[in-house]
């Protein structure tokens, strides 16, 4: 399993300088192969939903995660995005999702 860094984030540490170089990093990467995690809160936040929604359709969001640091100040809230995307996706790409995560982990 190899993490890359790819700093996609406009206008953060020294990472891309638009919300469509940003968008443009994604496509290449996707169009490489390369399977992209979204963390959970992009989807609960009433600022990204459609966002996140929208590159969950187009298939750019491959895997669920979370930057959870405890339970508390910044919990995992997993259920909550998964219970958006059930209900805007549908089970079946929830289901795609969890078996991608599975297969990457060897369960």
């Amino acid at each position: 399993m190899i993490d890359f860094h790819s700093h996609i984030l406009p206008a953060v540490d020294d990472g891309s300088r638009s919300p469509g170089m940003s968008l443009d990093m994604i496509r290449s990467l996707s169009e490489q192969g390369v399977l992209m995690q979204s963390n959970a809160g992009f989807f609960l936040s009433l600022r990204t939903r459609r966002k996140a929604l929208k590159l969950l359709r187009d298939g750019r969001i491959h895997l669920l995660g979370s930057d959870a640091h405890n339970m508390n100040e910044r919990a995992p809230h997993m259920a909550e995005a998964a219970r958006i995307i059930r209900r805007r996706g549908g089970q079946s790409v929830l289901d795609e999702i969890d078996a991608r995560g599975r297969a990457l982990l060897g369960c």
